[in-house]
Parts: C-alpha cells; sequence; structure tokens
C-alpha cells in the first residue's frame, strides 16, 4: 500500500549522493507491522528503510529484515 510520494535528498560534505522520490508503504508481517519508505539509489539499487526513532538531531532508520542495519542521519543546515 503506497501511502503518498515525496523525495528524499542526501548530502555528504562534497556533494549530493541523492535525490529522488520516495513512497510510504504499510508492511505487515507476523508479529509486527510498520511503515517504511521505499526509493531507489542513484545505481537503480532499491532500498527499504523503516524509521526507528529520532535523537536529537539524529534520525535512525533500519532495514526492516532479520539482518538488516541501521543508518544514522544528521540534521546539518
Amino acid at each position: 500500500t503506497t501511502l503518498n510520494r515525496t523525495r528524499v535528498v542526501f548530502k555528504n560534505a562534497v556533494r549530493m549522493t541523492l535525490d529522488t522520490t520516495i513512497n510510504w508503504v504499510y508492511l505487515n508481517y507476523p508479529g509486527e507491522s510498520t511503515y517504511a519508505m521505499t526509493f531507489f539509489d542513484s545505481g537503480s539499487v532499491p532500498y527499504t528503510l523503516g524509521a526507528y526513532k529520532i535523537v536529537n538531531d539524529t534520525l535512525v532508520l533500519y532495514q526492516p529484515n532479520p539482518d538488516g542495519m541501521f543508518f544514522y542521519y544528521t540534521k546539518s543546515n
């Protein structure tokens, strides 16, 4: 189920590394359900990331699978 579309932009200190449209989807696993964003990177590789938490100025995203990684994004001006 796609909820809406918006854009995600990732930048590092040198250049923009990603600027693409994301879709929010509802994932329903046995014993767990969550909303996650899906998008393709600049190399057309698909990603699905769920929001885990926000701590101060850091957004923590995770891959919703048994061996998924966590990603930490810090807000900058």
